[in-house]
C-alpha cells in the first residue's frame, strides 16, 4: 500500500499571469496531480514548453504551503513523488489543450 494519497488527478492548463505570455499555441504549464502525504500536499504539474523542440515535457513537483507553492528539496522524497505519479498514470502524455484562437496573442 502506497503511503501517498491521490487527491486530485484532474488535468488542466495552469493560466499564466499577464507578463509571463511567452505567446505559445498552448498553456505551458498544465496541472496533472495533487498527491497528499499525512497532512502535506504536493502538486505535480508539466511543463510542455520543451514539446517544441519535440522532447518530452519536464516534470516539477511542489509542496503547496499555505498560499505558496516550495521547491521539493529531499531528492528522495521527489524521486518517489514522481514514480508515484508515473505509477498511478497521471502522466500520461496527451495533445496540449489549445488555446483558443482569440486568447493566443492577448
Amino acid at each position: 500500500m502506497s503511503r501517498f494519497q491521490l487527491l486530485n488527478e484532474k488535468k488542466f492548463p495552469l493560466k499564466m499571469k499577464a507578463n509571463d505570455k511567452d505567446f505559445l499555441p498552448f498553456y505551458r504549464w498544465e496541472h496533472r496531480a495533487t498527491v497528499g502525504l499525512n497532512v502535506r500536499e504536493f502538486i505535480v504539474f508539466l511543463d510542455n514548453l520543451p514539446l517544441l523542440e519535440r522532447q518530452p515535457p519536464k516534470m516539477y513537483i511542489e509542496e503547496v504551503v499555505g498560499s505558496s507553492l516550495v521547491q521539493v528539496e529531499e531528492e528522495e522524497l521527489w524521486e518517489d513523488l514522481g514514480r508515484y505519479a508515473e505509477e498511478t498514470g497521471v502522466l500520461e502524455m496527451q495533445l496540449p489543450i489549445m488555446k483558443p484562437q482569440n486568447e493566443r496573442f492577448v
